[in-house]
Order: structure tokens, then sequence, then C-alpha cells
């Protein structure tokens, strides 16, 4: 297995494998497969969806029951989707968004709010965005999928997000830190010699 792709795996999924070796070209190569492994996750989740969908719904929805069909089993569909998501990324992005609001929020210089962001506790405000994020995104997954285009939602939304952290890592995006996983993804995909 190429070594980027474990890096891949490993950073950003919760794939039972054992660790690739951080490097430049190693973190180079896990963003450039970033997006791919984003493919597979919205795959699962949204095979997640369409179970849940039919499992909250039954097969007879369409026919015997409008009322379950145009709230309940998209609503918890995508709530288990989400659900899925979260626990296939080990909730990576949710512990960095809610550190980020932390860090936004105290109003401190840039150094102090970059420690706030690396302590350990999700502070009020970082809870809160995190709870708010969640309904919005279990709310319009349901939406979505009530209008019959949930899957193809989900599937968007996390290639979305993979391909602009590819995009966030091109000249002119510096790292927060001169040190870490941050610096040594920064500028690697369009940049790395």
């Amino acid at each position: 297995m190429p070594e980027g792709l474990r890096l891949a795996l490993t950073t950003f999924t919760v794939a039972p494998m054992r660790a690739a070796r951080i490097a430049r070209r190693a973190a180079r190569s896990a963003m450039l497969w970033s997006p791919l492994v984003g493919a597979v996750l919205a795959a699962v989740a949204g095979a997640v969806l369409l179970g849940g969908r039919f499992l909250f719904a039954g097969p007879d929805v369409w026919v015997h029951s409008l009322r379950t069909e145009l709230f309940l089993a998209p609503l918890l569909a995508s709530v288990l989707a989400v659900i899925a998501l979260a626990v296939l990324t080990r909730g990576l992005h949710l512990d960095g968004f809610a550190d980020t609001v932390d860090g936004l929020a105290s109003h401190k210089p840039a150094e102090q709010a970059l420690a706030i962001m690396s302590e350990g506790p999700v502070g009020a405000l970082g809870a809160a965005a995190l709870v708010l994020c969640l309904l919005t995104d279990v709310l319009a997954l349901a939406t979505s999928t009530l209008e019959h285009h949930g899957t193809q939602a989900l599937l968007m939304a996390v290639l979305t997000s993979r391909v602009a952290m590819v995009w966030a890592c091109t000249p002119g995006i510096p790292a927060a830190r001169a040190h870490g996983m941050g610096a040594l993804e920064a500028r690697s995909p369009l940049y790395f010699p």
C-alpha cells in the first residue's frame, strides 16, 4: 500500500492499520489521497442513510404512511449517517471545529488563541457550536433525503470537504505553526517539488 494512502487512512479514518511514517512527501500524498478516502467514507455513510431510511420507514412507506415518510424516516436515517461519519473519522473534524470556535471566540492574540485550540477540553462556545453544527448537518441531510437527494447531498458534502482540504494546502495559505502535521501538509499538494 502506498505510504501516502496509509497515512490518509490512519489520519482521516478509524482504519485499523499501522500508522504510516510521517514525512513531507507522505503528507503531500496523503492530502492527494484524501478525496478518494472521503469518497469511501461517503459511500459507507450513504449506505447507512439508505439502510436507515428503509429500516425506519419500512418497504411499504410509499403506500401506507405518508407522515412517517415525510418526517421520521429521513430524520432518523440522517442521524445515523452523521453518526457514522463521525465514528468513521474519529470525530477529527468535529474536534477541530470545536477547538477553532474556542480559539476564535477567545479574542486573544494569535499565539494565545492557538494555545487555547490545542488544549484538551472543549469550551462552552465550542460545545454549543458543535451541537448547532451537528443539528444543522442532520436537518440539512434529512431535508435532502426527503427530496430524494440525500445520498447525492452526502456524497457531495464529503467530497467537497476533502477537495477543500487539498486546496487549503496550496501556496499562499500558511500553516498556523512552523511544526506539526499542519506544517507538513501546508503547501504540499501543489507546491512540493
